[in-house]
């Protein structure tokens, strides 16, 4: 495995991770901002580095009284797509052989960011959470995903993402549930085990979508990350319910109360393929990074779309038609 160039942050685990209900509060605290301004998404983002950290941070304080209901972005999430972006490969599948190899770098990349987020936002109420996406290869079985989930969070995360591709993956958010580790699923286009395309498109697959944030919820879920889905779908779940949980969604368009995931990478170094829903403010290649690809330089990208995103310009509203036969809340469903 490609090691990642060093950074500023050093490796630094911290010894307790925060309370769950600390993190409950956190959430609720989001979700109320979503129903008292429905149409200033809220904000997740997928980051790699310590120096992406102080660049967010930075961003946030240039965007801070611009829009109204906007003070803070909800989370930090340390994502798995390091291998796509900064190491170059085509998928975030893990070669078979190589699962420990960068199950620490994830570890390193987790701790760092923890650093990173205590020197750049504080350890207060408003401060992001630290989400750890748990990679290829790390959450295959219960025992594995209890174990190496409990390793992320005494390095400081708040909270673990396990992709949900298939049913197989409700055992582990299950096993997780019972022990404790606040989790989030991750719904429709999972890159690590299923078909890049859109989901819930159909009837079918629409309530197939549904059902699984139920069961996901059942399980002891925290939130949802929706990715690819349809407008439908992801405006559905993203609608706040008695029962319902915290949605981000990314490549799903955009609904009212939305929770957006946006990536620093995205902001930057646009795609070496055709591509419609990327970000627009993505203007440098990818053989810019390193040298081009600085705190400064991902300070503006990031501020540019999280602007863009708070006015309601990204992302693109989907233009498929719901598909006739959806309930109105569908966490209400049996």
């Amino acid at each position: 495995m490609t090691p990642l160039p060093p950074s500023a942050f050093a490796a630094q685990a911290v010894s307790v991770p925060p309370e769950p209900a600390d993190l409950d509060a956190r959430l609720a605290a989001h979700q109320a901002g979503r129903i008292a301004h429905p149409d200033v998404p809220r904000i997740k983002v997928n980051l790699y580095r310590g120096y992406e950290v102080t660049a967010v941070a930075q961003a946030v304080e240039d965007l801070r009284g611009e829009v109204a209901g906007f003070t803070q972005v909800d989370s930090l999430m340390v994502a798995d797509s390091v291998l796509t972006t900064h190491l170059g490969q085509t998928s975030t599948r893990v070669p078979p052989g190589q699962e420990a190899d960068f199950l620490r770098t994830m570890r390193e990349m987790v701790a760092e960011i923890v650093a990173a987020a205590r020197e750049a936002f504080g350890a207060g109420p408003e401060a992001p959470y630290v989400i750890a996406d748990m990679p290829d290869g790390s959450a295959r079985t219960p025992d594995d995903a209890e174990r190496n989930g409990a390793g992320m969070l005494d390095l400081g995360a708040d909270i673990l993402k396990v992709e949900v591709g298939e049913d197989g993956g409700f055992p582990v958010l299950e096993r997780l549930g019972r022990a404790g580790l606040p989790v989030i699923a991750h719904l429709g286009y999972t890159p690590q085990t299923r078909d890049n395309r859109k989901y819930g498109i159909t009837l079918e697959e629409a309530q197939a979508l549904c059902a699984a944030a139920r069961r996901a919820r059942d399980a002891g879920a925290r939130a949802i990350v929706l990715e690819r889905v349809s407008g439908a779908v992801n405006g559905l779940l993203s609608r706040p319910a008695p029962n319902g949980l915290p949605v981000y969604s990314i490549f799903s368009g955009r609904c009212p109360y939305l929770g957006q995931s946006l990536n620093v990478w995205d902001s930057v170094i646009r795609p070496d393929f055709a591509a419609k829903a990327f970000p627009p403010t993505a203007n440098l290649d990818r053989d810019a990074y390193p040298e081009g690809y600085t705190i400064p330089v991902i300070r503006s990208h990031m501020a540019a779309l999280v602007r863009t995103t708070l006015e309601g310009r990204y992302p693109p509203r989907d233009p498929l038609p719901p598909p006739e036969g959806l309930p109105d809340d569908p966490w209400a469903m049996p």
